[in-house]
């Protein structure tokens, strides 16, 4: 059986013309059953100085109830002035202790730092935390962030017990009371969409390709999209509805309200498995890419534990196409293998891919 290789996002493998987006092959993924903590509301904080969504001012950004397994993933911009802090808290409510397993954690800022955030995710070390009965603690290290700076982060996480993870942001430790409520929703403006904080259900999601024939790849290359909320390209059960905190709304793709459908699913693990057949009599080579729509994006793929990535922009680097992968397939033999595939923050949403025999 041949093994694909893993190519390098260097000059050779990388290509200025997006991937055609006709021909997608429409999937239909399946979503763990995991509450996505998501905090992407207020996008920007404190903008003019607002104080939006600070302790001070007597707000979190987002509070859910978490009892098992659990994902959280926030993405924000601070343009207020001097420093900020944003950091994740526990409250155990019980009358016994309560373990909370932090598996994977990973955080950056600045522009065109997003992927620090997911390859900072997978290669994290575990970390086990106790937090007393009627107790508090932390889940995060407290972040400092700077004017003017955006910044992301994913967290994976379980508990043995009900406990409540609330979402901070403030400028001092002190300005944290316990008695802040969520800052009040209002559609705010992002790419012409929506952003939310809230909680979804699932952020790991399984694509399965099935068995691709060479005869058939040949003559037509197999395309497909992820993270992309047009109709036309998009996977069924893949964007993941976010009940809004402090609302009774729902941000969902399909919604006729159209203030309230979502960007697509950053953060979220795309994990994907794919054969290939080689049913001709001659050994060929195919080529897997993964890129960006015009408006670009950062992609991460984690492929055995190597974990690469791309920033694709129109400026500067003009590239939006990478070609990650390589399989030499003699005749008659199969490949089969499977990849993560992350859309880490900043960029515009959709994701192409494509296998082609060259």
């Amino acid at each position: 059986m041949a093994t694909p290789t893993f190519l390098d996002p260097t000059s050779t493998n990388l290509l200025s013309p997006v991937i055609a987006n006709t021909g997608l092959t429409k999937l239909t993924p399946s979503r763990n059953a995991a509450p996505w903590i998501y905090c992407n509301y207020p996008e920007i904080l404190d903008h003019n100085g607002t104080g939006m969504a600070f302790a001070k001012q007597g707000y979190y950004v987002n509070q859910q109830t978490i009892n098992g397994a659990a994902s959280l993933f926030y993405s924000h911009w601070y343009q207020g002035t001097g420093n900020m802090k944003y950091r994740i808290h526990i409250w155990n409510a019980n009358s016994s202790s309560a373990t909370i397993t932090r598996n994977n954690i990973g955080h950056t800022t600045n522009w065109g730092n997003a992927a620090t955030a997911v390859t900072g995710f997978y290669s994290s070390a575990s970390k086990t935390i106790t937090v007393a009965a009627n107790g508090s603690g932390w889940l995060t290290d407290e972040y400092v962030i700077s004017a003017g700076v955006p910044f992301s982060g994913m967290i994976s996480f379980s508990t043995n017990k009900s406990v409540v993870i609330t979402v901070y942001a403030y400028k001092d430790a002190s300005d944290i009371k316990g008695t802040e409520v969520a800052y009040p929703y209002k559609y705010e403006h992002a790419h012409s969409l929506g952003v939310y904080s809230g909680k979804g259900t699932g952020s790991f999601l399984t694509f399965s390709h099935g068995n691709i024939s060479v005869s058939k790849l040949k003559s037509t290359p197999y395309r497909y999209s992820t993270n992309a909320n047009g109709a036309t390209i998009r996977n069924n059960n893949e964007l993941v509805p976010i009940s809004i905190v402090g609302t009774n709304k729902t941000a969902d793709v399909t919604s006729s309200d159209t203030t309230l459908t979502n960007l697509g699913n950053w953060g979220a693990q795309n994990y994907h498995t794919i054969k290939f057949t080689n049913d001709t009599n001659s050994a060929v080579t195919i080529y897997g890419y993964v890129g960006s729509n015009s408006g670009g994006n950062t992609q991460v793929i984690n492929r055995g534990g190597v974990v690469k990535s791309y920033v694709f922009s129109d400026q500067p680097s003009g590239k939006h196409t990478w070609r990650w992968c390589k399989i030499v397939l003699p005749a008659k033999d199969t490949c089969s293998f499977d990849f993560q595939q992350v859309l880490a923050s900043y960029g515009m949403a959709a994701s192409f891919q494509e296998w082609k025999v060259e």
